[in-house]
Order: structure tokens, then sequence, then C-alpha cells
């Protein structure tokens, strides 16, 4: 049985990809035009988050549980720098030439919710406040404290029970005593 083509150029032929192709003979000149863009577009930067001091990290600044308590109008990411990066949800993924971020992304700095957040990161977070408020630092110290404040309260508690043990003691020692005068005093004895 003959497997090979009948007429070239049909739908069975065989073609090899990895040949040059050749039209007539000739090798065509292949060239990619790229569009170039009408105007300079950068991509949006988003909000940068300021660190209220040297040494500070997004850990120690930024109240990420605020994320599943508020519904906050931005989301965060953050990079390998240590940098944390806010961008608005209606963030454009572009800004113009000269801009570091978009408009939306821009706002954030006004947003009230932001702007209370670096302040309590300024300033600390009041010890009362809702946990959500509170960075992952905060909250390490927060049981740093209460784990001193149980402490002092278990010595407390042990040194109540041994002096009432103590005073228990010397009460029965004196009961003792006055029951001893009283039967020394009912038998007469002087």
């Amino acid at each position: 049985m003959n497997t090979s083509p009948t007429n070239p150029g049909s739908a069975c032929d065989i073609i090899d990809i990895d040949a040059d192709a050749e039209i007539n003979g000739e090798k065509p000149e292949i060239t990619i035009e790229t569009p170039r863009p009408s105007k300079k577009v950068l991509p949006c930067g988003g909000f940068v988050f300021p660190f209220s001091g040297p040494g500070k990290t997004a850990s120690s600044d930024y109240p990420y549980a605020l994320h599943d308590t508020l519904q906050l109008p931005w989301t965060h990411s953050s990079s390998a720098d240590g940098t944390l990066t806010l961008r608005s949800i209606a963030c454009r993924k572009i800004c113009a030439k000269g801009r570091s971020n978009c408009s939306a992304c821009a706002d954030l700095s006004k947003d009230s919710i932001l702007e209370g957040i670096l302040d309590r990161a300024k300033h600390g977070v009041h010890e009362k406040a809702n946990y959500a408020y509170q960075s992952f630092s905060g909250l390490i110290e927060l049981l740093r404290r209460k784990n001193k404040h149980i402490e002092e309260m278990k010595m407390r508690g042990f040194n109540a029970a041994r002096r009432i043990a103590r005073q228990a003691r010397s009460l029965t020692d004196h009961k003792c005593f006055v029951r001893a005068i009283q039967k020394a005093g009912s038998t007469g004895i002087k």
C-alpha cells in the first residue's frame, strides 16, 4: 500500500516546521512592527504606606485585622524590600506621565480611615481600643503586659494564701491557749 501523497501540496503533505520557509525558492523577510503608544503610560505605584519611624515595619505599624472588620476602600501588598503598598479598589492600574500613582490611589491619603491609621501608627493605639486597630507588634506588646499582670495576680494570690494560712495557724494556737485558760479557771487552779 502506498502512503505517500499523490499530489504535492495536498492536505496530507508532511510539513517540516523546523525548516526555513521558502516561497518560490526565496526566503521572505519577516518584520514585526510594534505600535507606539500615543501617550506615555506608566503603571500605578499605589499609595506607599509611610512607616512611623526608623526600624518600623509593616507588622509594627499597619493594622491588618481591620480588613476583616471593616470594608476598606483599598487592598494591601508587601514587597521583599519591606515596602507596604496600598491600592485603591478603584485603581486604574496606570498613571499619567510625571505621576507615581493614579488619582484613585492618590486620593487614599485623604481617606479618614487611613488618616486615623497613620495617626495611631505615629502616636500609638489606645490600650482599650478594639484589637483590630492594633498592629502585630501592638498585639504582642498587649499580650506581654497582660501576661505580666496575670503573673502579678498569681503572686498576690499565692502571698495572700500564705498569709491566710499563717493567720489561721496563729488563730488556732490562740484558741488552744484560751481553752487552756478556761479549763484551768474551771478546775480552780491559780
